[in-house]
């Protein structure tokens, strides 16, 4: 019997053994110091326009009467990681705001001119589409293919042009512009030294 005990207890001590070598090799693989990598892109928007200037009508820059008068070259390009408003404004502070008025080709505008076309000039953006996250914008009604522009320009705020809720796939994307320019046959006909001609701003900002 005494060999038996003896037998179990080294039985015993060789599990002792085994589990005092486990707790030994514990602290190699413990968790050591640790530290918390953040971040967050900052917000970013921007905005280009491939054109400085257009001219309207089919023959650039003659406006033909009892018609409207377009141009669809200008594509408003914008990088954005977030959502955005584009807003469109007339630099004219005068009561013509929003209306093509006489500008002369060597002293540019006159401010004691109070001529303007009778109708307003027209600006319209086009939605781009769709993506696997949901609309990419609102023209807000103003899309050029399917209704009304925006006619005429909202005064010193100036008017929205296109608002997004999401941005994920705004990376140079383009937005393409029409003006519209509706001319009757009693607007004044200009000097050849002269043009109807407007000065407009886009503004983006995120929203």
């Amino acid at each position: 019997m005494e060999g038996l005990k003896m037998k179990t207890r080294l039985l015993v001590i060789g599990c002792l053994l085994v589990i005092v070598a486990a707790l030994i090799t514990v602290p190699v693989s413990a968790a050591g110091p640790t530290t918390a990598i953040t971040g967050n892109p900052s917000s970013y928007i921007s905005i280009s326009l491939n054109e400085n200037a257009v001219g309207l009508g089919s023959t650039p820059g003659v406006l033909v009467p009892n018609q409207a008068n377009t141009n669809t070259t200008l594509n408003a390009t914008v990088t954005a990681n977030n959502g955005f408003t584009i807003m469109v404004k007339d630099l004219n502070v005068n009561s013509s705001y929003g209306y093509m008025r006489p500008y002369n080709f060597t002293t540019g505008y006159d401010a004691s001119n109070t001529t303007t076309l009778a109708d307003p000039l027209g600006v319209a953006a086009t939605n781009p589409g769709t993506h696997a996250y949901g609309s990419l914008g609102s023209a807000y009604g103003y899309n050029a293919s399917t209704s009304t522009p925006i006619q005429p320009l909202a005064q010193t705020t100036g008017s929205e042009l296109f608002h997004a809720y999401l941005a994920n796939a705004f990376n140079a994307q383009n937005l393409p512009v029409t003006f519209t320019q509706q001319v009757q046959y009693y607007d004044p006909v200009l000097a050849s030294f002269e043009t109807y001609r407007m000065d407009l701003e886009f503004d983006i900002g995120a929203t």
